[in-house]
């Protein structure tokens, strides 16, 4: 309950107590902030008028009118995430024009974080499907809520800039600023997981195949310029052996040695001569357990070419099939078991990604690669409107609340010697408002019996 500064606060006595009429009084309810739900509950009061005895009674009011206004399960909740227009102030005093403009703050605030709450909960949700499974919904909605209360809290902390606290304020208005960024810059991320599911899936099965595709023609040219890592080995091996027998005579005991680790030995080599690098390889089990680094160097050369001829086909192929195939039917067909392992079938028919944490990681990539690339921007669709909306509404509710805090009024709501003078009035008006009801009684008896009479 506060106090309006006006012409109706009456001056004290010499004894220290406060004059005060029922009309001051009345008009003090009338224009103070805080008691508007005095005067709605007043205004719903019913009377009756008796015109046998003259006399209008009124129904009384309950007290819960005053005690219980703001207690209850649901209003204590709803006031974490939607606050009050006087959380934000202090309680020394405050008039009518200032609640409005702490209510218009309030609100921008509260719309700002139940949108991201709304925009990002979806992120989240994903984010945690791997890890919760089907309580993954109720666990975002609950972290997103709780982000939402934090983000309020810390913006109604943000205000009170009094001496003492103005360090405590400004890390309150940089903890909402930083929740405020951070669910701002993922807010376009979560719509889009939110309303454009279906596309990121699709987006994310054609990256794949372009990765594949990619990853194919590299490898071609890996094997076609000798670039194979095993082929390298291979060929160091065989050139150092090869340097070693360049330095030996043929009368040298190391030589034979140094020979078949080279070439193996000659009957070894008549065994291969004349068969193909598959039927060397089936004799030997693998190419690392053919005799002869050389050997080993040339079975595995033969190999890398012809696996690069196959690939060159298979290339082609896949070329042509990746204009004319959907992507889904081109992993299904090419790679299956990528299509098996990364994406899944609902009953509803439709293909989607197995993994949450996949699906976040992607719809991600994607949101921020168009986001940064003008001619895909459009592509962003409300996803885009969402966090321009976020961005807007975060920004402004800084600004808005750096502004109320540094306000005089804001800072006259928290005084201190404010608070004491309205509680010395308040004291005042209990006192005088028993005698004045007294009085009233009094006067309304003497004038009935005058009618009496």
């Amino acid at each position: 309950m506060q106090l309006s500064p006006d012409p109706f606060i009456p001056p004290e006595t010499g004894d220290g107590s406060v004059e005060l009429t029922p009309l001051q009084l009345i008009r003090w309810i009338d224009t103070s902030p805080d008691l508007g739900y005095l005067r709605d509950a007043a205004d719903r009061l019913q009377g009756r008028y008796d015109s046998t005895t003259g006399q209008l009674t009124f129904q009384t009011p309950s007290v819960d009118t005053v005690v219980s206004r703001d207690k209850g399960f649901i209003k204590t909740i709803r006031y974490f995430f939607w606050p009050r227009a006087n959380s934000i102030r202090g309680k020394s005093c405050a008039s009518q024009e200032f609640d409005q403009s702490c209510g218009n703050t309030v609100n921008l605030m509260a719309v700002s974080t139940l949108w991201d709450a709304f925009t990002t909960y979806p992120l989240i949700q994903f984010a945690l499907t791997d890890f919760f499974g089907g309580a993954a919904l109720p666990t975002a909605i609950a972290l997103s809520l709780g982000l939402t209360a934090g983000s309020n809290i810390a913006g109604k902390e943000s205000c009170n800039r009094t001496k003492g606290k103005r360090g405590s304020a400004r890390s309150a208005l940089l903890i909402f600023l930083g929740l405020s960024l951070l669910r701002t810059a993922f807010s376009g991320v979560g719509l889009d997981i939110l309303i454009n599911r279906a596309g990121i899936t699709r987006g994310y099965a054609e990256e794949l195949v372009d990765k594949r595709i990619g990853e194919t023609s590299l490898r071609i040219e890996e094997l076609s310029t000798l670039k194979n890592p095993v082929l390298q080995e291979f060929k160091a091996a065989c050139d150092a052996t090869e340097e070693q027998l360049r330095e030996l005579q043929r009368n040298d005991l190391r030589w034979d040695s140094t020979f078949r680790k080279a070439r193996g030995s000659f009957v070894q080599q008549a065994e291969m001569r004349g068969k193909t690098p598959a039927q060397i390889v089936a004799m030997h089990g693998s190419v690392s357990n053919i005799p002869g680094d050389c050997n080993r160097q040339t079975v595995q050369q033969q190999l890398d070419s012809q696996a690069a001829t196959d690939l060159r086909g298979k290339l082609k192929t896949y070329k042509k099939d990746q204009d004319s195939l959907s992507a889904y039917s081109f992993l299904e067909k090419h790679f299956p078991e990528d299509y098996k392992s990364k994406f899944v079938t609902t009953d509803k028919g439709e293909v989607e990604i197995r993994e949450g944490g996949e699906l976040v990681r992607t719809s991600i990539g994607q949101f921020y690669s168009k986001l940064i690339d003008i001619e895909r921007l459009p592509g962003l669709g409300f996803s885009l409107f969402g966090m321009i909306i976020s961005v807007v509404l975060s920004g402004g509710s800084v600004l808005m609340l750096r502004s109320k805090s540094k306000s005089e009024d804001m800072q006259m709501s928290f005084s201190n010697q404010m608070l004491n003078e309205r509680e010395d009035l308040l004291n005042g008006y209990s006192e005088k408002l028993a005698a004045s009801q007294a009085r009233r009684e009094g006067q309304a008896t003497n004038n009935g019996g005058l009618n009496d009479a």
